[in-house]
């Protein structure tokens, strides 16, 4: 049985003419050369190329347009001119100001006191005007004690305590 190569590059054993069908042991290291198969690229593969080379294209296309944008518009600025600033100047004069001046409005306390009574009772009388100073201890509103002196002047009432005698 001889043993022959042909034109494919297949080995021949005789009646055996199929690379496929020869067995592994008879496989020699030149008939492994002949079986593997040439990688074609796929119709998918080289839209794929295809595609990312045009997408390549668009993106670099689009940044040298915009570098060109920017330099154009640096140019443009280093070329333009500033106008003058526009000053405007008056003699100083002396002139008479008020010393107070009316409006309307509301005003509120930076500082302030909430006051309350301990007993209730008619104000007789307020020792202060409003937004004065006043010192400590000084009398700040008289309350109506008529009631109070009158109690006072009353003889004392006798208390009886009821003593219970049962023991608990």
């Amino acid at each position: 049985m001889g043993v022959r190569l042909d034109s494919r590059r297949h080995l021949h054993y005789g009646w055996q003419t199929s690379p496929s069908v020869i067995p592994r042991f008879m496989q020699t290291r030149f008939h492994s050369v002949a079986r593997v198969k040439r990688q074609t690229i796929t119709p998918m593969a080289k839209r794929m190329i295809a595609m990312l080379a045009a997408m390549l294209v668009l993106v670099g296309g689009i940044f040298v347009l915009r570098s060109h944008q920017i330099s154009e518009y640096g140019q443009a600025a280093a070329a333009q001119v500033r106008p003058p600033v526009t000053v405007s100047a008056e003699l100083a004069r002396e002139d008479v100001w008020q010393p107070t001046l009316r409006t309307s409005g509301s005003l509120l306390a930076v500082q302030g006191v909430m006051m309350s009574n301990e007993s209730a009772g008619v104000v007789e009388a307020i020792g202060f005007e409003s937004g004065d100073v006043v010192q400590k201890g000084a009398l700040l509103v008289q309350l109506n004690v008529t009631a109070d002196q009158a109690q006072l002047r009353a003889p004392p009432q006798r208390r009886y305590h009821v003593i219970d005698s049962r023991k608990p």
